[in-house]
């Protein structure tokens, strides 16, 4: 062996006694964040389970007038906050999938949830600012899906706010929230009613489910 291979030897020899070290003290390097992949909590099948038995439940819901509300179909369970007063569902009738879903993200002291179908470009809801009177807690969630599996990849709507400039009453400031498949949104609804703040979604570009969770009295 010449001395070149010699020391090629030891080389190799020291590299591997390393890698051993490393494994044995977990300092083997972590793969990197952006390469990670976790299983998502609720498989994509049960997600449209659950999707499909909300768009077949909800209905087009009476208004306070006797008409008949045409912008979007809605079902309720568990306690009624504005619609489903007349036809609500208990919560144990909401899907185990999305019973599940519920559990994993944090909502099971929900004890409302406003299930609202945006089927068409049309379909909307329009300037308002929640009702806080029922409240037991100030937070609210809303989580939008995609109707269709094959719109998961696109933004579903945009979720609008509109509160008013301080300096000048008769304007207002402005905000947005795109609202894709699985995207949640959470504010302090009394804070928003004592700033005015009021939000709505102007059209849906493209199908989407619509939940709105609550604690109330």
């Amino acid at each position: 062996m010449d001395i070149r291979s010699f020391f090629g030897k030891l080389k190799e020899a020291e590299a591997s006694r390393k890698a051993d070290d490393d494994v044995c003290t977990g300092t083997v390097p972590s793969v990197p964040p952006s390469v990670k992949k976790e299983k998502p909590p609720v498989d994509i099948d049960e997600v449209q389970e659950f999707i499909s038995h909300f768009t077949r439940t909800a209905k087009l819901p009476l208004m306070s007038n006797g008409k008949t509300l045409t912008a979007r179909r809605v079902t309720v369970y568990g306690k009624p906050y504005y619609w489903g007063k007349g036809d609500t569902k208990p919560i144990t009738a909401l899907p185990a999938s999305f019973r599940t879903w519920v559990a994993q993200h944090g909502f099971s002291k929900c004890n409302s949830f406003l299930v609202q179908i945006y089927d068409d470009s049309k379909s909307n809801i329009t300037w308002h600012t929640d009702l806080i009177a029922p409240l037991d807690s100030h937070e609210v969630a809303c989580v939008s899906f995609a109707l269709n599996k094959s719109d998961r990849h696109l933004k579903l709507a945009d979720l609008k706010f509109r509160w008013p400039d301080k300096a000048d009453n008769t304007k207002f400031k402005h905000g947005s929230a795109p609202l894709k498949h699985g995207t949640i949104v959470r504010f302090d609804a009394v804070k928003h009613s004592r700033k005015n703040c009021q939000h709505r979604v102007p059209k849906t570009l493209a199908p989407r489910v619509s939940v709105s969770m609550r604690v109330l009295k």
